[in-house]
C-alpha cells in the first residue's frame, strides 16, 4: 500500500541521515586528534 512506501521511504531516509551525522561525527573526531597531534 502507499503508506507503507511511504513509511520506508521516511525510514529510509532517516537512517541516511544517522548514517551522515555519524560519518561526519567520525571525520570530526579524527581530524580534531590530527589537530591535537601537531
Amino acid at each position: 500500500s502507499p503508506l507503507t512506501l511511504t513509511w520506508i521511504l521516511a525510514l529510509g531516509i532517516g537512517a541516511i541521515d544517522l548514517f551522515l551525522v555519524y560519518v561526519a561525527v567520525k571525520l570530526f573526531q579524527r581530524e580534531s586528534i590530527v589537530i591535537r597531534w601537531r
